[in-house]
């Protein structure tokens, strides 16, 4: 029963940091990494009666 008391003084203390830290690491993890240019190709249609 001390252990787990122990341990869940420590596990709140780092709650605590998670609080501050994770947000931030979490945001991180949806940045994005690679931008890519692709080439689009565009067509007109012109009727021929036109």
């Amino acid at each position: 029963m001390d252990a787990d008391r122990r341990h869940w003084e420590k596990r709140l203390q780092a709650i605590a940091v998670e609080l501050i830290s994770e947000p931030a690491r979490i945001e991180a993890a949806y940045k994005v990494k690679a931008v890519r240019v692709e080439p689009v190709g565009v067509i007109y249609l012109w009727p021929i009666s036109g």
